[in-house]
């Protein structure tokens, strides 16, 4: 019984860490969109500077745009399988459902410290100065409310009699 445990959740970890990483890009796609409506900062502006941020500045400007969003959702998708699979396997296999949602926002709120406080001021200082540092860093926050919320309605789902589930851990 082990074993086909094990290999399940095996089968259900990909699936829940792709969501988890979708819905954590769509939610800062959707908050830089909406802080975009609000200000003379044009989306195609961030998109250009993600591509550009990530070494793509042999492309013609005008793919640039789609380019940073492909960068970005690439990104989304490495950071929440990366961090799921060190979450669940290494760190805290036992997570309750209640440490998801804070531990998910603390996660990504480092990956912010990171990368707006020492990487991105080294390799695109113009990326860091095109919006404040409370939006990029709230961004990264519902980042991590997004992902947790898919971690913890996969392992919803996987519970026994609950929506259909086979009462493994989907994350794990």
């Amino acid at each position: 019984m082990k074993a086909s445990r094990s290999t399940n959740q095996s089968r259900r970890f990909m699936p829940t860490a792709m969501a988890a990483g979708f819905a954590g890009g769509l939610a800062e796609v959707v908050w830089v969109g909406l802080y975009c409506a609000l200000t003379p900062l044009a989306g195609q502006d961030v998109l250009r500077e993600v591509a550009l941020a990530s070494g793509f500045s042999g492309l013609p400007d005008a793919w640039l745009p789609a380019a940073g969003m492909g960068i970005h959702f690439a990104l989304s998708l490495l950071v929440a399988v990366v961090l799921l699979a060190v979450g669940t396997r290494l760190l805290a296999p036992g997570l309750s459902r209640a440490a998801i949602l804070p531990a998910s926002a603390l996660a990504l709120l480092g990956i912010w410290a990171m990368n707006f406080l020492l990487v991105l001021p080294w390799l695109a200082p113009r990326f860091v100065e095109l919006m404040p540092a409370g939006v990029t860093s709230a961004s990264k926050l519902l980042f991590g409310l997004a992902m947790g919320t898919v971690v913890i309605l996969a392992q919803a789902n996987a519970e026994p009699g609950r929506l259909g589930g086979t009462g493994t851990i989907a994350a794990a």
